[in-house]
């Protein structure tokens, strides 16, 4: 076209760069959108107000918009302006996806999981092509963009799509590294999903860790808890006063391999606390065991620490937004605890488990399991949650199923 020409000859006089040397404008939009996707929203204070120009179909208006409206919606038009130069641009499709997913779920990560799919995204997100959603998922979990994952999870499940569930030779990926993504709405709504694959798809490993998972679920109980991990010895009961003081019960691990397996044993913690009752030189070894376990890693982390060791913990720990750490004396009971906790839950980006939730993971689990004892689900092994079966028959709605289930086994 002669125009985009002389307009590409034109831009490339004013950059002071050769023709051939401009980047194709679907890869421009493409980059102008992934800035939006990639920067954390502007403040929704509804206060504030910008002045834009928009058109309407028949005129360009001026109106006036939030920062965070503007922000959310010019990521998708750029998106959208790639795709209209050419439908099967990949990395346009990607952020434009990730982007709505993004805009409709934000806010409302506690209810993707007790709430159907609304019937439009359910129909977008079943009917696109599966390597897409796939890359989609991984792209999710690379950025801990937790309102993109789940409802890719959900809609894999639901189109049965046994590609999501192959286990590859080399790092774990789609659904069977959702398993051990360390976010337990992400790992619920993986075995959720995984249950609804053909048997034959699902590795031995999924099958092990979906019965690990249902039986974490299962065990867990309704009241949130706090981690304290190597209190200095004898500051263990002021510790668990400090956290029940912030809404928690607590459970102190002396060692790091025994804070993980009190995360494996059960999934209602929601608060890791490192104490500094370790020395100086095992601080890197024991935070880096913490953080990298797939249960507890990503969970807010508070650690305490001497005044001494403050700023060289602080540097240590920058880079991860899902830890913040205080000297030994702001650890005490108070509001301005509670204001640094809130803060740290903020900055993570992570929300709470509500008690409906919590409700749900627990009854999905334990029909889960009462289901694979009754050879419904073919192909798990519910022996090791035999343990908590056991303890359900102490609990009046899971009693029947548990008497069902051990009088099955051998």
């Amino acid at each position: 076209f002669p125009y985009t020409t002389l307009f590409r000859s034109l831009l490339a006089s004013f950059l002071k760069m050769d023709v051939a040397d401009l980047p194709p404008a679907k890869q421009v939009l493409t980059q102008m959108a992934e800035r939006y996707y990639q920067q954390k929203p502007a403040s929704t204070d509804d206060k504030a107000k910008v002045k834009v120009w928009e058109w309407t179909g028949e005129a360009i208006v001026q109106r006036e918009r939030t920062p965070y409206e503007v922000e959310e919606n010019l990521g998708p038009r750029y998106a959208r302006e790639a795709l209209d130069l050419d439908p099967s641009y990949q990395p346009a499709q990607l952020v434009l996806l990730n982007l709505m997913l993004e805009r409709t779920y934000r806010g409302k990560v506690e209810k993707i999981l007790l709430e159907p799919l609304p019937a439009r995204m359910q129909q977008l997100l079943t009917t696109l092509d599966a390597e897409l959603m796939l890359r989609v998922l991984e792209r999710g979990m690379e950025d801990r963009r937790i309102a993109v994952v789940l409802p890719v999870i959900q809609a894999l499940g639901e189109r049965g799509e046994f590609r999501a569930a192959r286990a590859s030779s080399g790092q774990p990926r789609g659904l069977v590294r959702a398993l051990y993504y360390p976010d337990r709405r992400v790992q619920f709504a993986a075995l959720k999903a995984m249950l609804r694959m053909p048997p034959s798809s699902t590795p031995a490993v999924a099958s092990e860790r979906i019965v690990e998972l249902s039986r974490r679920f299962l065990a867990s109980e309704s009241s949130p808890k706090a981690l304290i991990v190597s209190p200095p010895i004898g500051q263990e009961m002021p510790a668990r006063q400090v956290a029940k003081d912030l809404g928690y019960e607590a459970e102190v691990a002396g060692k790091p391999r025994e804070a993980i397996e009190k995360g494996q044993a059960a999934a209602d913690y929601d608060l890791v606390i490192l104490h500094h009752g370790m020395s100086d030189a095992e601080f890197p070894f024991v935070y880096s065991q913490l953080r990298r376990d797939y249960d507890i890693g990503g969970l807010p982390m508070l650690v305490v620490v001497d005044r001494s060791r403050e700023k060289a913990v602080k540097k240590f720990v920058a880079k991860d937004a899902g830890v913040l750490v205080i000297p030994d004396e702001q650890f005490k009971s108070g509001d301005d605890l509670k204001t640094t906790v809130e803060i740290l839950f903020k900055n993570a980006e992570v929300v709470k488990l509500t008690p409906a939730e919590r409700k749900d993971f627990a009854k999905v689990s334990m029909d889960t399991l009462w289901r694979m004892a009754r050879d419904e689900i073919q192909g798990y092994n519910v022996m090791p949650a035999l343990d908590v079966i056991r303890r359900q028959l102490r609990t009046p709605d899971n009693a029947l199923q548990a008497l069902e289930i051990l009088g099955r086994l051998p």
